[in-house]
């Protein structure tokens, strides 16, 4: 089986840079919306304590 992976555009990446740039900006407007984000995606609990995971 061959796997075929092509290189993304100039206008892609751009596109991609820019929605990851929106998306900070709005979790960035508040601290709840931050840390429910956190806690959404595993790095924080909800007593804002780092996973086990990510804890050293």
């Amino acid at each position: 089986m061959t796997v075929v992976i092509t290189k993304p555009s100039e206008r892609q990446v751009q596109q991609q840079v820019k929605a990851m740039r929106e998306a900070a900006r709005k979790l960035a407007t508040s601290p709840d919306k931050g840390r429910a984000f956190l806690v959404k995606k595993g790095f924080v609990t909800k007593g804002n304590k780092l996973t086990r995971k990510y804890a050293a």
